[in-house]
């Protein structure tokens, strides 16, 4: 593992907020800690479900992240 692998996996995991790893069409690869504790999932189980399993699909916030994260990676 390369020294900003080290870092990234560090942040990652030591986060005090809620942060997921998803795929473009909402499917999850990683949830850390944080966000097992707040929602109640183990990270195995967050990766079998969708981002509309979790969070409420017609949420406006939902649709400025993700307008967001189309423009800006």
């Amino acid at each position: 593992m390369d020294h900003s692998e080290n870092i990234y996996r560090s942040v990652f995991e030591h986060s005090m907020d809620a942060v997921f790893l998803t795929s473009p069409d909402g499917f999850f690869y990683a949830a850390n800690p944080a966000a097992c504790d707040l929602f109640g999932y183990s990270e195995e189980e967050f990766c079998k479900l969708h981002r509309n399993d979790v969070v409420d699909a017609d949420s406006p916030e939902l649709n400025n992240y993700l307008t967001e994260r189309e423009h800006s990676g």
